[in-house]
């Protein structure tokens, strides 16, 4: 007797914001993606952080520009390389920062804190060079989570966070709108 299987319908896409990820459809970094349980807690602690910058929360480790120059490949070939070397990642978001920008806003940021992020970060940068792919060097690695995009001349929506204990089993590409673990 013939089974007929039902094939699932692939899930829809959620596209990244522009503001949350200061990136378009046409970017590219690897991250650390945020947990959706870490996102409740964020949400119901500070509830000024809005659903857009919300629903993608992450830690950006390498910024790698526009994605229609990248062999994507190679960016596929090193974010795998760095599975074979890293174990997850465990750390807390625990320091309140604002960023100075050269715009009209200014980010809010949950700095990141883990012995093993600068590692991460150097290897990742190896991995990457070895398979000859650009990205962004103009600044130092500041692990850190964007929470909100605050006016130049505006305060800050609060003077201190509560730690949270946050673990990263994957690194995701990132490429446009899609993220891939």
């Amino acid at each position: 007797e013939e089974v007929q299987v039902e094939q699932e319908q692939p899930e829809e896409v959620e596209t990244i914001p522009d503001k949350a990820m200061k990136a378009s459809e046409t970017s590219a970094m690897i991250a650390l993606r945020i947990p959706d349980l870490i996102k409740a807690e964020i949400k119901s602690k500070y509830p000024f952080v809005d659903d857009e910058i919300l629903r993608d929360l992450h830690i950006t480790l390498v910024y790698l520009g526009d994605n229609r120059t990248i062999d994507k490949l190679s960016v596929i070939r090193a974010v795998s390389d760095l599975g074979i070397f890293q174990s997850p990642i465990k750390g807390r978001l625990q320091g309140l920062a604002r960023f100075v920008s050269d715009g009209d806003t200014d980010p809010l940021v949950m700095t990141f804190d883990s012995p093993q992020a600068p590692k991460l970060y150097d290897t990742l940068c190896s991995l990457l060079d070895n398979y000859h792919v650009p990205f962004h060097k103009d600044y130092g690695f500041i692990p850190h989570m964007t929470l909100a995009y605050l006016p130049k001349d505006g305060g800050l929506p609060i003077e201190t966070i509560e730690p949270i204990e946050i673990n990263f089993s994957e690194v995701h590409y990132v490429d446009g709108e899609v993220w891939f673990p």
